[in-house]
């Protein structure tokens, strides 16, 4: 009887040495996934953080490609000016003569002026295509100090989303007036648009967003929570932005068992946002915070 209670206190002891290391292991690997879910949000976020440099990059290279277009036609012209002197009659007056070597001298004058311009933008955007490391924000840089008002008026309120006219004066050192003739040719242009006689926006077709509520219902919460993060990148609208935090809260419902609290902290988010708008900048990062929790409480 005794060898029989010996080997039940054996057996049980074995039980209970197995059953603390099975709980070691559910520790560990409880331990494994919140690390693997916090990697996984670092990851996604570089991921996004490389998407909107991309756009921005596209962008920066519409510019250049403006920029060169206008330095050809004014080549162009240049050399039409040049057949013009050597096809004209060789008997003029002095002053018509002075009057064009001037007007030749001055094009070439420009020309050359352009074309260092134009050399310290293709570097740049070679940097950028070859992935050198701050080549977005050099050629940002570029643009700014060589491009004419117009690219310095659309890159300010691509990176700034909305301003007035005063304020992109300002910022540019540049006379009001001239600003606003700028603003006109990008409007026209479909690049910018009037908030109102004063304010300044992107133009729609950087700003408009469909919120993907169909989608986001069979989404995982890391692909609705990084749509929601490109939707705040592409508008400031409160009205669009708060439905945008609405209808992800709608959807990570269904899915996050535990979320009640995050989603009251996106729904309260959502009514901030409609009555009094926001920090996009602020919000995204917001946003990326509550990708992580859910992740991590998944």
């Amino acid at each position: 009887m005794s060898d029989i209670n010996e080997r039940l206190r054996e057996k049980t002891l074995q039980i209970a040495a197995l059953n603390q290391k099975i709980e070691t292991l559910h520790a560990q690997l409880a331990a494994s996934r919140r690390r693997a879910n916090e990697l996984t949000v670092r990851v996604e976020t570089l991921e996004q953080q490389v998407a909107e440099k991309e756009q921005e990059t596209q962008a920066l290279r519409a510019e250049v490609r403006r920029y060169k277009d206008a330095l050809d036609r004014l080549g162009k012209e240049v050399q039409s000016m040049r057949a013009g002197q050597s096809a004209a009659p060789r008997v003029r007056t002095p002053g018509a003569t002075d009057d064009l070597r001037g007007q030749v001298e001055e094009s070439q004058r420009l020309l050359g002026s352009l074309q260092g311009r134009l050399s310290r933008l293709q570097d740049a955007s070679l940097a950028v295509v070859t992935g050198e490391e701050g080549a977005v924000d050099r050629l940002r840089q570029t643009l700014m100090e060589v491009g004419d008002l117009e690219h310095k008026v659309f890159l300010l309120l691509f990176q700034k989303r909305r301003a007035r006219l005063e304020e992109i004066a300002a910022a540019l050192v540049a006379d009001v007036q001239e600003v606003a003739s700028a603003v006109d040719g990008l409007v026209d242009a479909g690049e910018l648009e009037f908030k109102d006689a004063q304010t300044v926006v992107l133009g729609r077709k950087y700003t408009e967003v469909e919120v993907p509520t169909a989608a986001w219902q069979t989404a995982s919460p890391a692909e609705i929570f990084d749509s929601l993060v490109d939707i705040i990148g592409r508008t400031d609208e409160p009205a669009v932005v708060a439905r945008a935090l609405e209808e992800a809260a709608d959807a990570l419902e269904q899915q996050l068992s535990r979320g009640g609290a995050l989603m009251f902290e996106m729904r309260r988010t959502a009514s901030s946002w409609r009555s009094a708008g926001g920090d996009t900048e602020s919000l995204k990062y917001k946003v990326r915070e509550w990708k992580m929790r859910a992740l991590s409480s998944s």
